[in-house]
């Protein structure tokens, strides 16, 4: 198994749907310490209880961002880089 890294808003939330399933805690309660719907809270345990840590990683992770200029396109239209 490999290690799974989580950055500071996605551990808030593994923690928080943890606790919510080892303790039969409350629903209403674990969705406004989110900032989410009861409905997404759902979902999160549902993919908690299937995947573990590793369901709170964002898609995205690693990748570049599709609306992101390819470096060459910037130089030759003036722009260094920073």
């Amino acid at each position: 198994m490999r290690k799974v890294i989580l950055t500071m808003d996605e551990n808030q939330k593994y923690e928080t749907i943890k606790k919510l399933v080892e303790t039969n805690g409350n629903k209403k309660r674990a969705a406004i310490s989110l900032n989410c719907s009861e409905r997404h809270i759902n979902r999160m345990i549902k993919g908690y209880k299937q995947y573990g840590k590793s369901f709170f990683i964002h898609g995205n992770r690693g990748r570049k961002p599709a609306h992101a200029l390819d470096d060459n396109k910037l130089l030759s239209r003036g722009y260094s880089k920073c």
